[in-house]
Protein backbone atom coordinates (compact mmCIF):
# COMPACT_ATOMS: atom_id res chain seq x y z
CA UNK A 1 0.00 0.00 0.00
CA UNK A 2 1.03 3.50 -0.71
CA UNK A 3 0.19 6.49 1.33
CA UNK A 4 0.32 10.16 -0.06
CA UNK A 5 -0.32 13.06 2.49
CA UNK A 6 -1.11 16.10 1.17
CA UNK A 7 -2.76 19.38 2.67
CA UNK A 8 -6.23 18.34 4.42
CA UNK A 9 -6.50 15.10 2.28
CA UNK A 10 -5.29 11.77 3.31
CA UNK A 11 -4.73 9.71 -0.17
CA UNK A 12 -4.54 5.89 -0.08
CA UNK A 13 -4.10 3.73 -2.89
CA UNK A 14 -4.93 0.19 -2.62
CA UNK A 15 -4.23 -2.43 -5.89
CA UNK A 16 -6.47 -6.03 -5.48
CA UNK A 17 -7.07 -8.67 -8.16
CA UNK A 18 -10.47 -9.30 -8.77
CA UNK A 19 -11.72 -12.47 -8.12
CA UNK A 20 -14.41 -12.80 -11.20
CA UNK A 21 -12.73 -11.50 -13.69
CA UNK A 22 -9.20 -12.11 -12.72
CA UNK A 23 -7.98 -8.28 -13.64
CA UNK A 24 -6.03 -6.03 -11.44
CA UNK A 25 -8.35 -3.22 -9.96
CA UNK A 26 -6.31 -0.13 -8.67
CA UNK A 27 -8.77 1.63 -5.92
CA UNK A 28 -7.31 4.86 -4.94
CA UNK A 29 -9.25 5.23 -1.55
CA UNK A 30 -9.73 9.37 -0.73
CA UNK A 31 -10.78 10.56 3.19
CA UNK A 32 -11.42 14.24 4.09
CA UNK A 33 -10.27 15.01 7.30
CA UNK A 34 -13.37 17.78 7.61
CA UNK A 35 -16.15 15.31 6.50
CA UNK A 36 -16.66 11.40 7.18
CA UNK A 37 -17.48 10.45 3.63
CA UNK A 38 -15.55 8.18 1.59
CA UNK A 39 -14.92 8.59 -1.93
CA UNK A 40 -13.74 5.37 -4.01
CA UNK A 41 -12.98 5.11 -7.70
CA UNK A 42 -12.34 1.99 -9.56
CA UNK A 43 -9.94 1.50 -12.43
CA UNK A 44 -8.91 -1.67 -13.98
CA UNK A 45 -5.23 -1.73 -14.79
CA UNK A 46 -4.07 -4.58 -17.64
CA UNK A 47 -2.45 -7.70 -16.35
CA UNK A 48 -1.05 -10.63 -17.57
CA UNK A 49 -3.65 -12.76 -16.29
CA UNK A 50 -6.21 -11.06 -19.22
CA UNK A 51 -3.72 -11.61 -21.52
CA UNK A 52 -3.51 -15.25 -21.21
CA UNK A 53 -7.03 -15.98 -20.98
CA UNK A 54 -7.51 -14.07 -24.50
CA UNK A 55 -4.62 -16.82 -25.48
CA UNK A 56 -6.36 -19.33 -23.69
CA UNK A 57 -9.91 -18.47 -25.37
CA UNK A 58 -7.88 -18.24 -29.08
CA UNK A 59 -6.61 -21.79 -27.99
CA UNK A 60 -10.02 -23.20 -27.56
CA UNK A 61 -11.54 -21.80 -30.56
CA UNK A 62 -9.43 -24.54 -32.64
CA UNK A 63 -10.91 -27.95 -32.74
CA UNK A 64 -9.14 -30.74 -30.75
CA UNK A 65 -8.25 -33.07 -33.76
CA UNK A 66 -6.48 -29.17 -35.11
CA UNK A 67 -4.38 -29.22 -31.72
CA UNK A 68 -3.44 -32.84 -31.41
CA UNK A 69 -2.05 -32.81 -34.56
CA UNK A 70 0.02 -29.79 -34.10
CA UNK A 71 0.98 -31.48 -30.85
CA UNK A 72 2.24 -34.67 -33.21
CA UNK A 73 4.36 -32.19 -34.86
CA UNK A 74 5.84 -30.69 -31.87
CA UNK A 75 6.50 -34.26 -30.64
CA UNK A 76 8.29 -35.39 -34.36
CA UNK A 77 10.39 -32.66 -34.07
CA UNK A 78 11.68 -33.07 -30.71
CA UNK A 79 11.44 -36.97 -30.54
CA UNK A 80 10.40 -39.18 -28.06
CA UNK A 81 12.43 -39.53 -24.95
CA UNK A 82 10.61 -42.62 -23.62
CA UNK A 83 9.45 -45.55 -24.72
CA UNK A 84 5.53 -46.46 -24.58
CA UNK A 85 4.38 -47.35 -21.44
CA UNK A 86 3.06 -50.38 -21.77
CA UNK A 87 6.55 -51.85 -23.26
CA UNK A 88 7.91 -50.86 -20.20
CA UNK A 89 4.99 -52.42 -18.27
CA UNK A 90 6.07 -55.25 -20.63
CA UNK A 91 9.50 -55.96 -20.02
CA UNK A 92 8.92 -55.22 -15.88
CA UNK A 93 6.71 -58.24 -15.62
CA UNK A 94 8.96 -60.57 -18.01
CA UNK A 95 12.44 -60.02 -16.08
CA UNK A 96 9.98 -60.24 -12.77
CA UNK A 97 8.75 -63.32 -13.95
CA UNK A 98 12.13 -64.22 -14.77
CA UNK A 99 13.34 -63.19 -11.61
CA UNK A 100 11.20 -65.07 -9.46
CA UNK A 101 11.69 -67.89 -11.79
CA UNK A 102 14.95 -68.41 -11.08
CA UNK A 103 14.67 -68.45 -7.50
CA UNK A 104 12.11 -71.27 -7.94
CA UNK A 105 14.71 -73.02 -10.05
CA UNK A 106 17.71 -72.66 -7.60
CA UNK A 107 15.41 -74.30 -4.63
CA UNK A 108 14.29 -77.32 -6.57
CA UNK A 109 17.15 -77.37 -8.46
CA UNK A 110 16.06 -78.07 -12.06
CA UNK A 111 18.75 -77.33 -14.48
CA UNK A 112 18.56 -74.09 -16.53
CA UNK A 113 17.00 -75.08 -19.66
CA UNK A 114 18.36 -78.33 -19.74
CA UNK A 115 21.74 -76.68 -20.36
CA UNK A 116 23.08 -76.23 -17.14
CA UNK A 117 22.88 -78.61 -14.56
CA UNK A 118 23.02 -78.25 -11.14
CA UNK A 119 25.85 -79.75 -10.24
CA UNK A 120 28.05 -76.96 -12.79
CA UNK A 121 29.38 -74.36 -11.38
CA UNK A 122 27.77 -72.04 -12.97
CA UNK A 123 24.52 -72.95 -12.07
CA UNK A 124 24.86 -70.82 -8.91
CA UNK A 125 26.01 -67.54 -10.74
CA UNK A 126 23.79 -67.18 -13.57
CA UNK A 127 20.71 -67.93 -11.29
CA UNK A 128 22.15 -65.37 -8.31
CA UNK A 129 22.47 -62.59 -11.32
CA UNK A 130 19.12 -62.94 -12.22
CA UNK A 131 17.39 -63.24 -8.99
CA UNK A 132 19.82 -60.44 -7.76
CA UNK A 133 19.52 -57.81 -10.30
CA UNK A 134 15.81 -59.21 -11.77
CA UNK A 135 14.07 -57.64 -8.84
CA UNK A 136 15.56 -54.23 -8.43
CA UNK A 137 15.59 -54.54 -12.53
CA UNK A 138 11.79 -54.85 -12.73
CA UNK A 139 10.92 -52.29 -9.99
CA UNK A 140 12.59 -49.59 -12.01
CA UNK A 141 10.73 -50.43 -15.22
CA UNK A 142 7.47 -50.42 -13.34
CA UNK A 143 8.25 -47.00 -12.09
CA UNK A 144 9.52 -46.11 -15.14
CA UNK A 145 6.05 -47.83 -16.91
CA UNK A 146 3.85 -45.61 -14.19
CA UNK A 147 6.07 -42.50 -14.87
CA UNK A 148 5.58 -42.73 -18.62
CA UNK A 149 1.87 -43.51 -18.17
CA UNK A 150 1.24 -40.55 -15.99
CA UNK A 151 3.41 -38.07 -18.36
CA UNK A 152 1.15 -39.40 -21.45
CA UNK A 153 -1.88 -38.74 -19.18
CA UNK A 154 -0.74 -34.96 -18.43
CA UNK A 155 0.01 -34.71 -22.20
CA UNK A 156 -3.93 -35.45 -23.38
CA UNK A 157 -5.20 -33.56 -20.41
CA UNK A 158 -3.34 -30.44 -21.61
CA UNK A 159 -4.93 -31.30 -25.23
CA UNK A 160 -7.80 -31.47 -23.93
CA UNK A 161 -7.98 -28.32 -22.38
CA UNK A 162 -8.25 -29.36 -18.87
Amino acid sequence: MNATLGGRNNLLMRSTLHSTTKTRVVVPLVWRSSSSTLLTRVRAAPDEEETRQEQKVQQDDEPVWVRRERERELMAKEGSKDLPFGVYLLFSAMVAIAAIGSIFEYANKNPIFDVIYPDSPFYAPILGVFAITGVPTAGYLFYKAVSSANAEAERMDKLDGY
